[in-house]
Order: C-alpha cells, then structure tokens, then sequence
C-alpha cells in the first residue's frame, strides 16, 4: 500500500512540475506537502 502511495506522489509531483510549478514559489501549502512527501522518502 505504501508503495502505490508513494508512485502516486511522485506522479503528483512530476504533474506539477511539468505544469511550471518549479519556475514559480510554491506556495505555503504546496512547500508542506513537498516537504511531508520528502521526509516520508528518506523515512523509508
């Protein structure tokens, strides 16, 4: 289960920087959740 999430995310995060989300300043919500995902991958 985990490892369907976290091919999720990474297809989220590769969605949004395709759609120019890297050229522009995360937003505070969208920085939590980059930042959650990141410590749930060095987590594992």
């Amino acid at each position: 289960m985990e490892d369907e999430e976290a091919i999720h995310l990474e297809t989220l995060l590769e969605y949004y920087t395709q759609m120019g989300i890297g050229e522009k300043p995360l937003t505070i919500s969208d920085r939590i959740w980059y930042e959650s995902f990141e410590l749930e991958k060095k987590a594992v």
